[in-house]
C-alpha cells in the first residue's frame, strides 16, 4: 500500500533526510522513532505532499504522491498534524470537513451518514453539539481521528499522536488508531517518542538517527544496543508477555542499577517487580 523509497530532503545546505526506504500494508501500524530533531516531522510532511524531496519517491498502491491532485492525495492519505487549532465550531462540523475532498456543489446525506459513522466510532456522540474549543486536550484529539476517519483515506498519517496526553490517554488514543486500522483496513503512520507504547501497538518500527534509517523491523529489532546508538542511553530490554520493555539503566554509587536492584530483590528478577500499566488486547492490565 504505501512504500518510501530513497527518501532525501535538505534545507539549504543542512541534509535532513538521507535516503529513507520502509513500506507498510493494509491493516499495519508504523511507528517512526528517534530523538528530537532527527527528520521525523520532516518525514511525514515529506510523505504528505507538503514538503517536495530532494530524492527518492512515496507511492500509495503504486501511484506516486507527487503526481497526485490535490483532492486524489486527500482521497488516499490523511494527515493528523502535531498541533491543530482550535477554531469555534461544533464537533460534528469539524468531523465533517474530512469530506471536503468529496464535496462538489453541496454535502450530501452519505456526507452526513460518513461523518456520523466517524462520530459514533470515536464515541464522541454526546458532544457532537459541543464547540471544539471547549472540550478537552483528549477529546479534542479524537475529533482529529474522526476527521481523517471520515476522509475515508487509505493512509492516516499522525504526528506524535500521544503528545501532551496523559498515560490513560496514550493508551485511549492509540487503542483508537489501532481498532481503526484493524476495521477499516487503513495503514497507519505516526510519528513517537514513546519506545514501549509504539513496540506495544505498531507492526513496523522505523528508527531514524541524524536523518539515516538505523533500524527498520519489527518489535524485534529492539535491542539494547539499537537503543544505545540511536539515543545515546543504556537500557535494559525485558520481555514482558513477548512485548519488550525498554527499562534506563540508572548508575546507584558506580554501580549499575540493575545490579543494585538484583541485590535486593534475589531470587526474583527485575521483571518480576515492573507494572507497565499496558492493557493486554482484551483491555485487562497485565502484571
Amino acid at each position: 500500500m504505501l512504500k518510501v523509497d530513497g527518501l532525501s530532503f535538505s534545507f539549504g545546505d543542512r541534509k535532513v533526510l538521507d535516503g529513507i526506504s520502509f513500506s507498510a500494508g493494509k491493516g499495519q501500524t508504523v511507528s517512526i522513532l528517534g530523538p528530537n530533531g532527527v527528520g521525523k516531522t520532516t518525514m511525514m510532511r515529506c510523505m504528505c505532499g507538503i514538503l517536495k524531496p530532494d530524492g527518492g519517491s512515496i507511492t500509495i498502491d503504486g501511484k506516486e504522491v507527487s503526481q497526485m491532485t490535490k483532492n486524489e492525495l486527500a482521497r488516499n492519505l490523511a494527515f493528523v498534524p502535531q498541533t491543530v487549532p482550535r477554531v469555534h465550531m461544533t464537533v460534528y462540523d469539524s468531523v465533517l470537513l474530512g469530506r471536503k475532498p468529496y464535496v462538489n456543489l453541496s454535502v450530501t446525506a452519505k456526507d452526513l451518514e460518513i461523518t456520523s459513522r466517524a462520530v459514533g466510532r470515536m464515541g464522541l456522540g454526546d458532544l457532537a453539539l459541543e464547540y471544539v474549543d471547549r472540550i478537552s486536550g483528549g477529546e479534542f484529539q479524537k475529533v482529529q481521528i474522526a476527521r481523517a476517519i471520515a476522509q475515508e483515506s487509505k493512509v492516516m498519517m499522525l504526528d506524535e499522536p500521544t503528545n501532551n496526553l496523559d498515560i490513560t490517554n496514550q493508551h485511549r488514543t492509540m487503542e483508537m488508531v489501532s481498532e481503526m486500522v484493524s476495521h477499516l483496513g487503513v495503514c497507519a503512520v505516526m510519528t513517537m517518542h514513546d519506545i514501549n507504547l509504539s513496540s506495544y501497538y505498531s507492526d513496523v518500527l522505523v528508527f531514524v538517527k541524524d536523518g539515516r534509517m538505523e533500524a527498520c523491523g519489527g518489535r524485534e529489532i529492539i535491542t539494547p544496543e539499537l537503543v544505545k546508538r540511536v539515543y545515546g542511553m543504556d537500557v535494559d530490554v525485558i520481555d514482558h508477555g513477548s512485548v519488550p520493555v525498554i527499562v534506563p539503566c540508572r548508575t546507584v554509587h558506580g554501580r549499575a542499577a540493575r545490579e543494585h536492584i538484583c541485590d535486593h530483590i534475589h531470587p526474583h528478577s527485575a521483571a518480576d517487580h515492573i507494572f507497565t500499566g499496558r492493557p493486554n488486547r482484551t483491555g485487562e492490565h497485565e502484571h
